[in-house]
């Protein structure tokens, strides 16, 4: 196996899940503003379901993994919906 070429596909592959990701969320709050709860709703449902499996698998392996998809959960909400811990309008 060409772990280079695997890892240059499974990179591409992420890139464009992301992408698609973030369009969608512009998209379906671009509709309605109100939307803005669902999308919230959806990313702490994501994060609630990778928290259930790292309990599952607490003393197991895979909890580092765990970790990773929840800081990319994390980023996405971020460039979803905006940091919200940054002031809004200055100061």
């Amino acid at each position: 196996m060409d772990y280079d070429q695997k890892i240059e596909e499974l990179t591409a592959e992420t890139r464009a899940l992301r992408a698609l990701v973030l369009a969608l969320v512009s998209g379906i709050i671009a509709l309605n503003e109100n939307n803005r709860g669902m999308i919230e709703s959806a990313f702490d449902n994501a994060e609630g379901s990778i928290e259930a499996e790292a309990f599952k698998s607490a003393g197991g392996e895979g909890g580092a993994s765990v970790a990773a998809i929840a800081e990319v959960i994390e980023a996405l909400r971020k460039n979803a919906l905006g940091d919200p811990d940054s002031p809004k309008g200055g100061v």
